[in-house]
């Protein structure tokens, strides 16, 4: 699985999936998991040494389908999907990147 974030998209195996926004985190490439995030109080994908991928301003990425004057609005539907794609590709065992443009 490959995840890019170019401009304000992101995308899944090149096709767009949803509205991104990226807080505090440089472009590159960084390993993308999910766990259990105790401040969100549900799982999350985590970005390696970044923080949080989630739909609220604590994260280091944002995301979400509708995009508002400030960056994706709360969207479960965008989190719940990214995490199902991840955790069905870790099941494989596979190592999941995320490119930041």
């Amino acid at each position: 699985m490959k995840i890019l974030i170019d401009g304000n998209q992101l995308y899944i195996d090149n096709k767009r999936f949803c509205y991104a926004k990226v807080n505090d985190v440089e472009p590159g490439e960084y390993k993308v998991s999910t766990q259990y995030s105790h401040a969100h109080g549900r799982i999350l994908p985590i970005l390696s040494d970044c923080g949080w991928v989630g739909d609220d301003d604590r994260c280091a990425l944002r995301i979400g389908s509708v995009l508002g004057s400030d960056g994706p609005i709360k969207c479960a539907m965008s989190i719940g999907g990214l995490v199902a794609r991840l955790e069905a590709a870790e099941e494989f065992g596979s190592t999941i990147l995320i490119e930041i443009k």
